[in-house]
């Protein structure tokens, strides 16, 4: 029905805008190439993937199978992506309540080398959302830095970027940086941690995710930074306090506020 309507557009503006061309989404139940008739050769499309959920295998797998089906429909047709960065913030800041942060850098390596092998050439992203229309860096910093590089070069090391950039932005802290990123990352990629959920909850989040004994280990490394910066550049410090205070200590307070509530309910 969609692509039917998309198809009628654009042979009218093929004929009296022949070097023009239409935007199209592939979106929810339209996210497959249409079966019935092919689309015109004048669309674009750009496909809306889970590009965040790498938790949820069957979620990885479709994207996968999505951006392969498109591959196969036209290799000349310009392809975009539509990458929603915004998951898991977007459904805690409509709740009320803040998420366990997605942080998935490594996995964007694989993807942007798929999305480069399918001939894609730009994207859009939905960065990560708070309560009251507020955004935060803090919870897209690295994944952002490596989306960009890899779309720019296909040839980027993109796991090597990641180890300098700890080097580089956090100095003498970069090991304990480092280890706190990777153990959260892990973390939230872990399926066992998910429960088969696609949507992040509050209680999954400070149950299954930021438990007690993780956020103490987040803790003892945030410490072994603020140590390991004590003496260098102030700069160190200052990005070592700014995780601290923007992520972990974000975190902390949403646990808590968490585990008051669930004291209430009780």
């Amino acid at each position: 029905y969609i692509f039917g309507f998309i198809n009628k557009v654009a042979r009218e503006v093929g004929k009296t805008h022949p070097a023009k061309w239409l935007a199209a989404l592939a979106y929810s139940r339209y996210a497959y190439p249409p079966r019935r008739e092919p689309l015109e050769p004048n669309v674009s499309i750009m496909l809306c993937l889970q590009t965040r959920r790498i938790y949820h295998p069957e979620s990885v797998a479709n994207d996968r199978r999505v951006l392969s089906a498109w591959t196969r429909e036209s290799v000349e047709r310009p392809k975009f992506v539509w990458l929603y960065y915004c998951y898991p913030t977007l459904w805690a800041a409509r709740q009320g309540w803040r998420p366990y942060p997605g942080f998935f850098a490594h996995s964007i390596v694989e993807q942007f080398a798929q999305f480069h092998r399918s001939g894609v050439r730009g994207f859009f992203i939905e960065p990560s959302y708070l309560a009251h229309s507020q955004r935060s860096p803090l919870l897209d910093q690295l994944e952002l830095y490596i989306t960009y590089h890899l779309a720019a070069d296909p040839a980027f090391d993109g796991n090597r970027a990641i180890a300098e950039f700890f080097e580089r932005y956090y100095g003498p802290a970069a090991a304990p940086m480092r280890a706190l990123y990777e153990s959260m990352e892990a973390t939230y990629a872990d399926p066992a941690n998910h429960r088969g959920e696609v949507a992040q909850t509050e209680t999954q989040a400070w149950t299954m995710l930021g438990t007690e004994e993780r956020m103490r280990e987040y803790g003892r490394l945030l410490l072994q930074a603020r140590a390991a910066v004590r003496d260098a550049d102030p700069v160190y410090a200052q990005r070592v306090d700014l995780f601290d205070r923007g992520v972990y200590r974000w975190m902390r307070a949403g646990r808590e506020d968490f585990l008051e509530l669930q004291a209430l309910r009780g």
